[in-house]
């Protein structure tokens, strides 16, 4: 059974650079089997996005739509804050570096996804 979701949310980058004009990846992942590379189920890509300075936190929104299944998948959001604009993760960039598995209720559905500089 598909089912479609509506996910909201927040990427934090707990540190004091400037981040602006930048592109930002947000995608869900079939990430069921651990003998087998994760799958890409979609994918929202901010373009020329500023993080607004919140605290001692730098704060974007997201949201992404997606067709999922729930029979026995395991699905996970991942970030990417691409610096350069080139596409690929690099050093200098902003990566999720835990685990932020999709809840899988009908409801629409916020998380925060915490990324850290790539050094």
């Amino acid at each position: 059974m598909t089912d479609s979701y509506q996910i909201e949310g927040e990427i934090w980058i707990d540190d004091n650079n400037k981040i602006d004009n930048v592109t930002t990846y947000v995608r869900i992942e079939d990430t069921s089997r651990a003998d087998a590379p994760s799958r890409m189920i979609a994918q929202n890509i901010l373009r020329n996005v500023k993080f607004r300075s919140e605290g001692d936190k730098k704060v974007l929104q997201f949201h992404i739509s997606t067709p999922l299944s729930k029979d026995d998948k395991t699905y996970t959001i991942n970030v990417h804050v691409d610096i350069n604009g080139n596409g690929k993760i690099d050093q200098g960039d902003y990566i999720n570096m835990e685990s932020y598995p999709v809840p899988l209720q009908r409801s629409r559905q916020k998380i925060v996804v915490k990324v850290k500089q790539i050094r």
